[in-house]
């Protein structure tokens, strides 16, 4: 006597099972379309001239036949005896030629209470010094500039 029997149940797949799988998931193939390139047969510049940018020193309308805009001064000072200044001046200053000095200045020198009170107040002392020299010549073609600067710093807390 011969039986056949079938059993059916829901299929919950674990590790084990994974063998027993044995269709592969289906893959698209993607469709690349190549583009053509084109080149431009034209080129303009990138980075504008840095002088775009400065303004130009104002003009004064008046019968002062010497000019003001040739130089500059800037000082002033506050508590521990805080001192700044800077001072410019243009010596040389026709269409082809710029001749120009400047000097920076910065220093502290007073007496600093600290917040504990173990300290005694210190003394501090800060001194910053900057000086350059700068020359400009226009040739028909060409531009020549040559400069030179100067510092000096010097600090005790």
């Amino acid at each position: 006597m011969n039986r056949e029997m079938t059993i059916e149940r829901e299929y919950d797949p674990i590790v084990q099972d994974a063998t027993k799988v044995t269709t592969f998931p289906a893959i698209r193939e993607m469709n690349i379309i190549r583009r053509p390139i084109n080149y431009s047969d034209y080129v303009t510049s990138m980075l504008p001239a840095k002088e775009v940018n400065l303004l130009p020193p104002g003009k004064l309308k008046t019968d002062v036949l010497h000019t003001k805009n040739n130089g500059y001064l800037h000082f002033g000072g506050g508590t521990l005896w805080n001192l700044t200044g800077d001072a410019g001046y243009h010596i040389l200053n026709t269409e082809r030629d710029h001749l120009g000095v400047h000097y920076s200045h910065r220093s502290t020198n007073g007496s600093v209470k600290f917040e504990d009170d173990v300290l005694k107040p210190r003394k501090a002392k800060f001194n910053d010094n900057f000086a350059g020299l700068d020359y400009r010549h226009l040739f028909d073609k060409a531009t020549l500039s040559v400069g030179g600067h100067f510092g000096y710093s010097a600090f005790n807390y």
